[in-house]
């Protein structure tokens, strides 16, 4: 029977056996590295001919339309401050470009879209993270203290409705 190998890296720094992997799994771990296609290029790299690489990472382009203003604000700050933070959330929709230029075929990718509202798991999830973030937010200027209070108002009342990322599933396989 084959054995079954999960190995965690440092996917920029060690050491990787070139084509010694079947299949290559990174999920929410590319849009936070700089820069993301070298590590991809270094995964694809560790394929066998044949091997197959599943990449699962955001792109946050609902948010950028989030309603109303002050949500739209409150996200365009946020962005803005991913920039400065070296983290890239719409890296989801480069990676089908970087797989077919890396020589992988029959690339494809999906995504799904979560809708919810305030007071469901997704909104406790997003109230944590901005909980997390919050004090790195307000000390790069582009959130406000205000802004956060609507933003944990709005993520609280059962009665607002939004999406604000979408997951996407990009893979490949490398020619046998």
């Amino acid at each position: 029977m084959p054995r079954l190998e999960i190995r965690r890296i440092d996917i920029l720094q060690d050491v990787i056996e070139e084509e010694s992997y079947d299949f290559v799994v990174a999920r929410a771990l590319l849009h936070h590295l700089m820069p993301a296609r070298k590590a991809l290029e270094r995964m694809v790299s560790a394929l066998k001919p044949g091997g197959v690489l599943l990449s699962v990472e955001p792109d946050m382009l609902p948010c950028t339309v989030a309603e109303p203003d002050s949500m739209h604000r409150f996200w365009e700050g946020r962005l803005r401050w991913s920039v400065e933070a070296g983290i890239d959330y719409f890296v989801g929709r480069k990676i089908p470009v970087w797989l077919d230029s890396l020589g992988l075929e029959d690339v494809a990718g999906e995504g799904h879209t979560a809708q919810f509202n305030g007071g469901s798991d997704w909104a406790t999830y997003w109230i944590e993270t901005v909980r997390e973030l919050a004090p790195s937010l307000l000390k790069s200027s582009y959130v406000s203290e205000k802004m956060l209070e609507e933003f944990h108002t709005r993520y609280q009342d059962p009665h607002y409705w939004t999406s604000v990322i979408t997951f996407t599933a990009n893979w490949g396989r490398k020619p046998a």
